[in-house]
């Protein structure tokens, strides 16, 4: 077939890592433990519980959550600053961020400090992340604090393992046959309005 078009829009999508990659940091350990994308499903007015943040253990409704992102590219804290604003859109008491890099690698990031900006959340960064369920169906989570420089304790209702993304099959050919180019990370590249490049 052959059509005189305007402009032609890509839509390739993305593959999402799977839940096994992030069994040491405790996913399958606990129902509470749950990926982005089950997080997404959840906050989805179509979803199984109508657009809100139940926890799957027993559906009620979290007091606390903690989002822990190991990668904090653009996309993934765009991904975790929409859930966070919808989490706190639902009254939920505690919301926190917590990135499993340190600080000085990317708090300056524009990314990282607009996150912070539009959601109000603090962003912590630590290491040596670890996650236990309590008897009292609660998640203890513990983790070295860069920031504060010591060891912390903390328990949520539930936590969120923000998950990385990675280009589709077939972008490669699908971007040869358009004629567009691929960003270093796999991705289409296109152009911020300032020119720059952003994927």
């Amino acid at each position: 077939h052959k059509r005189q078009v305007g402009a032609v829009v890509l839509a390739p999508g993305f593959r999402i890592e799977g839940g096994d990659n992030f069994a040491e940091l405790g996913y399958g350990a606990h129902p509470d433990i749950v990926m982005s994308a089950e997080l997404q499903r959840l906050l989805e007015s179509p979803g199984p519980t109508g657009g809100y943040a139940s926890k799957p253990s027993n559906e009620e409704y979290p007091d606390s959550v903690l989002v822990v992102l190991d990668n904090p590219s653009q996309f993934a804290l765009y991904i975790v600053a929409s859930q966070v604003h919808q989490l706190l859109e639902q009254d939920i008491g505690t919301v926190s961020v917590l990135v499993l890099s340190q600080a000085n690698a990317y708090s300056e990031d524009p990314s990282t400090m607009r996150l912070t900006e539009q959601t109000g959340v603090q962003v912590r960064w630590g290491t040596m992340f670890k996650v236990d369920p309590t008897a009292e169906n609660t998640l203890d989570v513990s983790f070295e604090d860069f920031s504060a420089k010591r060891y912390v304790r903390d328990t949520y209702d539930m936590v969120v393992l923000c998950s990385d993304v990675h280009a589709p099959h077939g972008l490669v050919q699908l971007a040869a046959t358009v004629g567009v180019e691929l960003a270093d990370d796999g991705f289409i590249a296109v152009a911020d309005a300032d020119g720059a490049g952003v994927t």
